[in-house]
């Protein structure tokens, strides 16, 4: 196992029912900001349908993929997490550095979409970069630099999540071996951190959790089975209190399990590193095994 420390702007999670995805997140606690048609800035593709669940630091996206945009491939493998996006100061200068390092970075794109779910909205706009996906096969790992931070990131005026969720803290990724590892490396030394917003600083660095074998992950998460190929297993989200997300999923007759607590026990929570930690199934997640975690 290898922790790196990246600065995550977001995760996506790519299916083709939309109304299904919204669904599964409500019943996890999660306030919708509303649909937004984006751009990506693909040469070539219209305007995809997405929504969003912002926090104070990061967000999760839903997006309902066609089949036939650039996304596609990920859809093939089925509904669930593809996408991991890095926050970045400087788009063009952060791909001259990871192409120095031996990668292989994609054009410098423009993307946009309307910015609705705090109190100051407008049209957020913002460069990124993909890459060849030899380099990531667990999903599409990309890097973003938020032209519009202000859109995004306003914790003082923003909607409350009912569970809480405060921020992504961690987004763990089997690379079925510790070759795997070595692009994630290249990433943090390209990538350098960036503030979300004018003022406003990250609470905490966000990070990468690798597991390079199958034992990796049947020791961390018991409950998740048997996992051959490269994948993004999951995203964990800090909340404010671990018994109010319990009180709702049990409202919603979602189950949970403890980190590594072996057979999913409602009475046992994962503890580790000061944090106190359950998980939610992919199956009752849009494909996406969902965390989350308390301070101690």
């Amino acid at each position: 196992m290898r922790v790196i420390k990246l600065p995550i702007d977001h995760v996506g999670i790519v299916g083709s029912d939309l109304d299904r995805m919204l669904e599964s997140f409500s019943k996890l606690g999660f306030y919708l900001s509303g649909r937004t048609e984006m751009t990506a800035g693909v040469e070539g593709q219209g305007a995809s349908t997405n929504a969003h669940f912002v926090f104070d630091q990061g967000y999760i996206e839903t997006i309902a993929s066609t089949g036939s945009d650039h996304l596609a491939d990920y859809l093939a493998r089925g509904e669930g997490l593809h996408i991991a996006a890095l926050r970045s100061g400087d788009a063009r200068k952060s791909r001259e550095e990871l192409e120095q390092r031996g990668l292989k970075p994609g054009a410098v794109l423009s993307a946009a979409r309307p910015a609705r779910h705090g109190s100051v909205q407008g049209q957020a706009s913002f460069d990124w970069f993909g890459f060849d996906p030899s380099s990531f096969p667990e999903g599409l790992v990309c890097v973003v630099e938020h032209k519009t931070p202000e859109l995004i990131f306003q914790p003082e005026t923003r909607y409350v999540h009912p569970n809480g969720a405060k921020g992504i803290v961690d987004l763990f990724v089997y690379t079925a071996g510790e070759e795997g590892a070595a692009p994630y490396e290249s990433l943090a030394a390209g990538v350098p951190a960036m503030p979300l917003a004018a003022g406003h600083t990250p609470e905490w660095t966000e990070q990468l959790t690798l597991l390079v074998s199958p034992s990796e992950v049947r020791d961390r998460f018991p409950f998740l089975g048997e996992v051959s190929e490269p994948r993004f297993l999951g995203v964990l989200i800090e909340v404010a209190s671990l018994q109010v997300v319990k009180d709702l999923l049990d409202e919603a007759a979602v189950a949970y399990h403890g980190d590594g607590g072996g057979d999913g026990d409602r009475d046992r929570d994962g503890r580790r590193d000061g944090r106190r930690t359950i998980w939610v199934h992919p199956n009752d997640a849009a494909g996406c095994m969902v965390g989350f975690t308390e301070r101690l």
